[in-house]
């Protein structure tokens, strides 16, 4: 039950009030108050949490743009579902030169949501004999088998990632 006592000073001017509660309405007003508290610290950690995974989100894609404004380009997956990997072929023209070339990239990709890119062959595309695609076929869970007839040169190749077994069927190379 709720009392309201006036406090008086000297002269009879009230300078406050005093409430009286019971027990279990002390505690319904501090049960109350401390949700009011632990919700105002929730949301704000929720805040945080939403604004780095928006950071995050932002990175990765900024980090997956690696065509150049400009040029042609192309991409293919092969796809493991086993293993929840993805070969990714991609292939980008700039018109050659020294600033940038024609570049062929073939890389390992999780199907996790922050996975990271693991470059396993970079080539410099050649345009001599018309056009020579490359194709990534999975042999098996372990293997990954790339194939290209012709390519003016080799800039990376890898032969172990992740546990992946790569081999490599290159016909000619213009500038080994």
């Amino acid at each position: 039950m709720v009392g309201i006592t006036r406090i008086q000073n000297s002269r009879g001017e009230v300078i406050g009030f005093v409430c009286k509660v019971s027990e279990f309405e002390r505690f319904i007003m501090n049960g109350i108050h401390y949700l009011s508290r632990l919700w105002s610290w929730i949301r704000i950690k929720l805040l945080i949490v939403a604004m780095l995974i928006t950071v995050l989100y932002c990175v990765r894609i900024w980090t997956r743009a690696e065509f150049h404004k400009g040029c042609l380009q192309e991409s293919r997956t092969v796809s493991l579902p086993q293993r929840g990997l993805n070969a990714v072929v991609e292939e980008e023209w700039c018109g050659g030169g020294l600033a940038g070339g024609d570049i062929g990239t073939i890389k390992l990709r999780e199907k996790a949501i922050w996975s990271k890119d693991t470059s396993i062959f970079v080539y410099s595309i050649s345009n001599e004999g018309g056009r020579h695609e490359p194709i990534a076929a999975w042999l098996s869970e372990n293997e990954l088998e790339i194939s290209i007839d012709r390519i003016s040169s080799i800039i990376t190749q890898r032969r172990k990632v992740h546990g992946i077994k790569i081999t490599y069927k290159i016909g000619k190379v213009d500038y080994p």
